[in-house]
């Protein structure tokens, strides 16, 4: 690999699906107004960067199977990298934290490729019209916003930690189209990349449409809005992440499904807000979310402890008191963890090992789910519960356990009113930290395996594997070999 810094690396990377680029020599060497011609080259390459995104050194496993990892939601022993970041023993070396750099910088490239060259080939290119510019660009700058948010989450310290608040991640705002205008950029504090991510996703959300007419799995202005509402959630912004779920949630534009497992299997289900869309054609085969998370293949195992604090904790003592006392026969099912022989297909395997959220062994091209309703459900219910609402925030956690709890009789029939014994009401609850509590814990259980718990612990300030939140061990190393090409680099504390 040449020694540069990675990002000069874009004659390899994936805006290759454009003809004209695989024509310029030398190949380090990509002026702006020689890369793009049209509004056709344009859309290409920015379709390229949607692949990139489905990458499995993105979010076609990476981004997702990190956080389950680092939490300790998932082991994995299918290589010594994967186990370190389990053990969060990790080394400069780590093979699939570089590959996560890098990519995640090659696309960065490339969409600051496609934003400056925009203005110039929209002007040239009479076929251009404002609608499609617009769209075109908001969807760079959403996407340019995104892998910042999960760069910083997972090199930085949480938002607000006085530990290290200068170690963010650099920021490339302009496209290195040459050796000549080759940078070697320093850290950029942990504060200004995240104004970087909240500007990006604010000039996205107006240029984009409610819905993309370019189909399933490209941003439009609810991705935008649920991705600012996850921003001023981890910035424990409770207030301003309110008014973004609000929009999101308003008129009813999106709905759970009848089943947990049916968001899975249907996909482009009701509940879906954007996912990043796999193929067979795209062949992610034995690197992606299928194959790490699915039994087949065997490199995710689920832990006792999501088992015992999650999955076997989802009903209160109380609760389950309260149902022996009345019904002693019955079962309480969550379709999340076991179907059973009377409810299919399950979330969890046979020996309940692996999750089968991602259940398309066949040709491993399970889409990547990025958005979904429940999950700004139970962060409404959280911020309202914050607010002193109790009613309402109960009411929005009832939602998504309503959904997922079933009781049954010793024959698999549903108990008539069996939800009383599951579903939540104001008296239960003595204070607001124990309603939190239930919300967090169902978050953990509703999300798991997509990607979200590292980042709530996070944002909670809660202990992560026996270790505080702002411990050295729970920050990616920067790659080595981006510390030994580029001397502006600090290397994260404990490395």
């Amino acid at each position: 690999m040449n020694r540069l810094f990675i990002l000069i690396l874009i004659a390899i990377s994936l805006i290759s699906c454009n003809k004209v680029l695989e024509d310029i020599q030398p190949k380090d060497q990509l002026p702006i107004a020689a890369a793009f011609n049209s509004i056709e080259e344009l859309e290409a390459a920015l379709v390229g960067t949607y692949d990139a995104l489905q990458n499995p050194d993105l979010a076609g496993r990476s981004l997702l199977f990190f956080s389950d990892l680092l939490s300790g939601n998932i082991r994995s022993v299918v290589s010594a990298d994967l186990l370190e970041i389990a053990n969060l023993e990790m080394n400069t070396n780590n093979s699939f934290i570089a590959d996560f750099w890098i990519r995640a910088y090659q696309a960065i490239n490339q969409l600051n490729l496609i934003l400056s060259s925009l203005p110039v080939v929209a002007h040239q290119d009479g076929t251009a019209d404002t609608t499609r510019v617009e769209r075109m660009e908001g969807e760079a700058q959403f996407l340019r916003g995104l892998l910042y948010f999960e760069l910083v989450r997972f090199f930085g310290q949480p938002y607000g930690s006085d530990i290290h608040p200068d170690l963010g991640v650099p920021l490339l705002l302009n496209p290195i189209t040459s050796q000549e205008n080759l940078s070697f950029t320093a850290r950029a504090s942990i504060a200004e990349v995240y104004q970087q991510i909240i500007k990006d996703f604010n000039v996205a959300l107006p240029l984009l449409p409610e819905i993309n007419p370019m189909g399933r799995g490209r941003a439009n202005q609810f991705v935008v809005l649920a991705y600012l509402a996850r921003v001023a959630f981890q910035q424990e912004q409770y207030g301003l992440a309110a008014q973004y779920c609000d929009t999101l949630l308003a008129d009813g534009k999106y709905t759970l499904t009848p089943e947990p497992a049916d968001f899975f299997v249907d996909e482009g289900s009701s509940e879906e807000i954007w996912t990043v869309i796999s193929t067979p054609e795209d062949d992610l085969g034995f690197m992606g979310l299928t194959a790490f998370y699915h039994p087949n293949s065997g490199t995710g195992t689920i832990t006792q402890n999501l088992k015992m604090y999650g999955y076997n904790a989802i009903a209160t003592e109380a609760q389950l008191a309260a149902q022996l006392d009345a019904l002693p026969s019955a079962q309480l099912i969550d379709l999340r963890y076991y179907g059973g022989p009377f409810f299919n297909p399950s979330l969890i395997s046979a020996d309940s090992n692996f999750t089968l959220k991602y259940e398309d062994a066949d040709n491993y091209a399970d889409d990547a789910p990025m958005v979904r309703l429940a999950e700004f459900l139970l962060m409404r219910a959280e911020i309202r519960a914050r607010d002193g609402e109790i009613t309402t925030a109960i009411e929005l956690l009832n939602q998504v356990r309503q959904r997922a709890l079933r009781l049954v009789d010793d024959q698999g029939g549903l108990i008539p009113n069996g939800e009383q014994f599951f579903l939540f009401n104001p008296d239960d609850f003595s204070n607001m930290e124990a309603l939190l509590e239930i919300i967090h814990r169902e978050r953990r259980v509703e999300l798991a395996f997509e990607g979200n718990y590292f980042h709530d612990l996070m944002r909670r300030r809660a202990d992560v594997q026996g270790l505080p939140y702002d411990a050295e061990a729970l920050r990616f190393p920067i790659p080595q070999r981006e510390i030994d090409v580029n001397p502006n680099l600090v290397q994260n504390p404990g490395y």
